[in-house]
């Protein structure tokens, strides 16, 4: 309970040298009290967001990403409803598979990974942040889920399957989400149309020589 107190404590003190120090400090105290949104970038949320990154203990820090679900999350759900509202049936989790991906489609033989841009290292996007604390055992992880990830796809394709991979941050804006769900949709209709032009079997065909009618 006192260490809630410092924090609330210590946040009102930075939010007033922010108003006090950074000239758009009193838009921001109006906006404030009139319900709406400060401007962005002030000084006061660049000192709370530098101070407060790093509160967590490596115990507070594990539990919280002891937390996060590694599957049926947000983005999963919404690809998921998406695609069964759209007449697609699918398997899920099969860890059978290489990975245990998320959507199996055995009858075009594809699979789709819904990838967490943290958890996956998904360079270049800007939800891809590693925590200032103990940031020694989050790099080396990171990494090793990288590679991880390459060496499923690898093993995947090897044994014929179709590898797609669908990242959290194209799924968060929500014009960019429909765009994201609507390549994904075409794809799996372009990839259907193609294994039923040249459907693949699993054994060969016994078949008898042919014999002029009346021969035997």
């Amino acid at each position: 309970m006192a260490q809630l107190q410092n924090v609330v404590i210590a946040n009102r003190i930075f939010s007033l040298c922010g108003y006090i120090c950074h000239p758009l400090g009193l838009r921001s105290a109006y906006a404030e009290r009139q319900g709406m949104a400060p401007p962005p970038y002030t000084f006061s949320l660049i000192i709370r967001y530098i101070v407060m990154a790093d509160t967590m203990t490596k115990e507070q820090r594990h539990k919280c990403m002891a937390a996060v679900k590694g599957k049926d999350t947000k983005p999963e759900m919404l690809v998921r409803l998406y695609l069964h509202a759209h007449g697609w049936r699918y398997g899920l989790h099969n860890r059978k598979l290489p990975g245990c991906p998320d959507l199996v489609f055995r009858q075009i033989k594809t699979v789709v990974f819904i990838h967490g841009c943290f958890w996956h290292g998904h360079q270049g996007c800007k939800y891809f942040r590693l925590p200032k604390s103990n940031e020694d055992f989050w790099r080396p992880k990171i990494e090793r889920n990288i590679e991880r990830d390459a060496i499923v796809k690898e093993e995947l394709e090897r044994q014929g399957w179709n590898v797609i991979v669908v990242w959290e941050c194209d799924l968060k804006n929500k014009s960019l989400r429909e765009t994201t769900l609507d390549s994904l949709n075409r794809t799996l209709f372009h990839l259907r149309n193609r294994t039923y032009a040249h459907p693949c079997y699993p054994f060969a065909e016994a078949a008898e020589p042919e014999t002029p009618y009346g021969s035997i």
